[in-house]
């Protein structure tokens, strides 16, 4: 009696053990607990968004709210098959690693929306780089459009590159034309030269510095491995970016431009993408003369020979030197002097040559921004200023001192501008004679100069020159140091800026208005480079005229 009475209860016991978990399932697993606001990571995120962004969080509608809750579930899913393919891999571009790279293009995931366009345009570019977008329509098309992008997370290496890419690619379903009506006068086509002057170089990045290991700054297309995001940093478009890099930024760059052609006999300008500072790193220290100068040699020599070069001998070709001009200006053919002689080459005098720095007594060469840590992938990705606290210890900065370094200029220029700090220089050669295609001339709204041997000789001091300046004009002059911003960054070269033109693109515009220019003189049989001396270039080319000028002894 005993023994059936145990069996009987412990049949019992089961039953009630099988139907608590049955009970446990099916609240875990089928009831969909998302309608309880507050318990998703979702809701987490939704209470960091209306920290950090009020503003947008109230301009949401009741029934904006509704549609966020009745949709929060599926939201987890598309975050959890984001979350999924996130991981990346950073490594060197070579060999295993660039495969690898490749295969991480579908990763790179950041915060997930929560609008109902804003999911939706999530979910459309799931396998690209996925930022935070505005909610208006013209924004949501543009990032459907952007989707046809390439997001490839290496540099241009063998398997990467393009031959040439197809002329004026769209987005949002538009011709890309930042207020241009048509591509006329604005084609350009990339020169297909031999890989060992760009794709080889990438590829081995390991060789191209002698003290450190150039290839992780040579991913995300030239950019570098991306910043953490922290308390100081946005969540995009913060990269560690070297500042010789631009070589391949440019190029990659240049990949996006809206008028591009295949066919060369209709382009205005001709871009040759031969990455001469990695190049010529190599071989700067310990290397005779001749290895410095071979690449540039056998570039040019190959140029020669090309169809393109005829028609105007090369006088419609660019090219981008990601150095200083004088690591190209050797007038010596000795073992001990510096640098190449890649400028000083006859058929670089007859092409544009953009820099980071420029001579102020040569006309060849042109000076654009270095590249930043900064490369927006839209118009409202997170501009520094726009998300700065202003009254934070760390953005309380006025005046960002731009002394000379070992040549005229400095990175930190820029960066100082990206910060809304007022750049103080101590001699015009730093900023105001070299990047003119990117800073107004009227350089007094927007930073300040105060001649090096004033203070040298304790003529002036730096601090009481500042304290001068009317608090009213010190408003006025940062608002005008955050206005150039777009001008001085590059972009990712993955995406585009919709309607704000970056330092690439008035590049571009600069390089078509000068060999037009050079394109009208050679038809009307003059030269206008006969008319200035060297000596007097950059006084020409800021002033316009050549007369004395108090800044005649600086240079």
């Amino acid at each position: 009696m005993d023994t059936s009475n145990t069996v009987r209860w412990r049949k019992h016991l089961w039953l009630v053990f099988f139907g608590l978990f049955v009970f446990w399932y099916l609240l875990l697993y089928v009831h969909d607990w998302s309608s309880l606001h507050g318990l998703t990571p979702l809701a987490l995120q939704d209470h960091i968004n209306s920290i950090r962004n009020p503003n947008e969080m109230n301009d949401l509608s009741p029934n904006d709210d509704q549609s966020i809750s009745s949709k929060r579930s599926d939201q987890i899913k598309a975050v959890e098959k984001e979350k999924s393919i996130e991981k990346i891999d950073q490594t060197p571009v070579g060999g295993k690693e660039l495969e690898s790279a490749k295969e991480s293009k579908k990763g790179d995931v950041h915060r997930m929306p929560v609008g109902d366009e804003e999911l939706e345009s999530a979910k459309e570019r799931k396998k690209g780089d996925v930022h935070r977008m505005p909610v208006g329509d013209e924004e949501l098309e543009s990032a459907k459009g952007r989707e046809k992008v390439d997001v490839d997370r290496t540099p241009v290496g063998d398997k990467g590159r393009e031959k040439h890419v197809s002329p004026i690619p769209s987005v949002g379903g538009k011709t890309f034309e930042k207020g241009k009506s048509s591509c006329s006068g604005r084609y350009i086509y990339v020169q297909d030269i031999p890989k060992k002057f760009n794709d080889d170089l990438i590829e081995n990045c390991q060789s191209l510095n002698n003290w450190s290991n150039m290839c992780d700054y040579l991913v995300d297309m030239g950019l570098g491995q991306r910043m953490p995001s922290d308390k100081v940093f946005s969540n995009t478009g913060w990269f560690v970016t070297n500042q010789f890099s631009l070589e391949v930024i440019f190029h990659n760059r240049m990949k996006q431009y809206e008028c591009l052609t295949n066919n060369s006999s209709k382009a205005s300008v001709v871009f040759v993408p031969y990455y001469t500072g990695l190049d010529v790193a190599r071989y700067l220290w310990g290397s005779k003369a001749s290895k410095r100068d071979s690449g540039s040699i056998e570039l040019f020599k190959w140029l020669r020979e090309q169809p393109e070069w005829k028609p105007m001998s090369g006088r419609d070709h660019f090219l981008v030197v990601g150095r200083i001009t004088w690591d190209f200006r050797r007038g010596i053919d000795e073992d001990w002097a510096w640098g190449s002689k890649l400028m000083l080459l006859p058929e670089s005098q007859n092409m544009t040559i953009l820099t980071i720095e420029s001579s102020p007594w040569n006309s060849n060469d042109f000076a654009i921004p270095y590249p930043t840590y900064f490369h927006p992938s839209s118009d409202a990705g997170g501009f520094p200023m726009a998300e700065q606290d202003e009254e934070g210890e760390k953005a309380s900065s006025v005046f960002c001192l731009q002394p000379q370094g070992d040549s005229f200029t400095r990175r930190s220029t820029f960066d100082s501008i990206m910060a809304g700090c007022i750049p103080v220089f101590f001699h015009p050669g730093s900023a105001y004679i070299q990047y003119l295609w990117h800073l107004p001339k009227n350089f007094n709204k927007y930073s300040v100069l105060i001649p090096e041997n004033d203070v040298r000789v304790n003529k002036v001091s730096i601090e009481a020159e500042l304290e001068k300046i009317p608090k009213a004009k010190v408003v006025a002059m940062r608002e005008e140091a955050i206005k150039l911003i777009p001008k001085v960054i590059y972009a990712d070269p993955r995406s585009r800026l919709e309607t704000l033109e970056d330092a690439f693109d008035l590049t571009v515009k600069g390089v078509l208005e000068r060999i037009e220019k050079l394109r009208g003189e050679m038809r009307e049989v003059k030269n206008s480079s006969l008319v200035v001396e060297d000596e007097c270039t950059w006084k020409y080319n800021f002033f316009g005229r050549l007369d004395n000028h108090e800044w005649d002894h600086f240079f």
